[in-house]
């Protein structure tokens, strides 16, 4: 994923602060700073303090976040229109997903990557 693809999850979908960092003008690297925008010190942080979407806490955190909004369905039906190749996945009776379709879905890679595209092609372009 991109760095802008990061900042629109985090920023759009989680509601949270995608850290830009202020650095130390005494140059000691060990040293991050704060964050210019919400002024949290990310000092003892690891890395920037940014999400990296490559956790399962993140893919549940989006997913969590995404079922609060109620979107969930609008997201599984634009995962099968995009992505629904697999076979027969989904009971429109019963609205049940196949395991092998959920399984494929919630990879903690993957998944943070479909929620991109659906949000960049669904909510922000359409």
């Amino acid at each position: 994923m991109t760095d802008d693809q990061k900042k629109m999850l985090t920023e759009e979908i989680l509601d949270e602060c995608w850290h830009e960092l202020a650095r130390n003008p005494h140059g000691n690297p060990r040293y991050i700073g704060i964050c210019s925008k919400c002024k949290q010190d990310l000092t003892e942080v690891f890395g920037d303090g940014n999400r990296t979407f490559t956790t399962w806490q993140d893919l549940g955190d989006l997913k969590r976040k995404i079922v609060e909004m109620g979107e969930w369905d609008e997201f599984i039906d634009f995962t099968l229109e995009e992505h629904g190749s697999l076979g027969p996945v989904f009971s429109n009776e019963a609205k049940f997903y196949k395991a092998d379709y959920i399984d494929w879905l919630m990879d903690e890679i993957r998944f943070p990557e479909l929620v991109a595209e659906w949000w960049w092609q669904e909510r922000r372009k359409g």
